[in-house]
């Protein structure tokens, strides 16, 4: 997506969306893996279609071993 705005104006609008909207408490960690999963369905359901017929979830791939 292209916007009209300088640098400087990108970088506020970011960090308005990160402040105002973004998870601040990752505490409960299946809230921060839901988020994972929603965004990874949003961006390229097809990798995330395979990943749930498999039965892997998220935490799977965000957690070390």
């Amino acid at each position: 997506m292209s916007v009209p705005l300088d640098r400087g104006d990108r970088y506020n609008c970011f960090y308005v969306l990160m402040s105002k909207y973004a998870i601040k408490d990752c505490s409960r960690e299946s809230v921060c893996f839901d988020v994972f999963r929603l965004l990874l369905l949003y961006h390229d359901s097809e990798l995330c279609n395979v990943l749930d017929s498999l039965r892997i979830g998220p935490q799977v791939l965000l957690t070390r071993a």
